[in-house]
């Protein structure tokens, strides 16, 4: 998994039981070049996303739009305690830098 933080930025990686990787940002629109530059073939960037979403649950909704199932979210900055609620709620096991 891709593990990358930018100064506040937190980057997620959620795992799709159909073999793709979402790579999100908690940014506003695209994904910087150089996290960009490391996406494989497997990987889908994300195109755009609202500011103050965070990139855990930008992952999760992505997957859920191009119709893929979710497994796993990654995430390279610590996952606030909203976020984790989600995630438990909707059954999406995840891992952070703290854990």
């Amino acid at each position: 998994m891709v593990s990358l933080r930018f100064s506040l930025t937190t980057i997620a990686v959620t795992d799709t039981q159909e073999g793709y990787r979402i790579v999100t940002s908690s940014e506003r629109g695209l994904l910087r070049p150089q996290v960009r530059a490391m996406l494989g073939p497997m990987d889908v960037g994300q195109v755009t996303g609202e500011s103050g979403i965070h990139a855990e649950v930008k992952g999760i909704a992505l997957a859920i739009q191009l119709k893929l199932k979710p497994l796993l979210v990654a995430s390279a900055g610590r996952i606030c305690d909203d976020c984790a609620g989600f995630l438990n709620r909707v059954g999406i096991p995840y891992t952070d830098c703290a854990t």
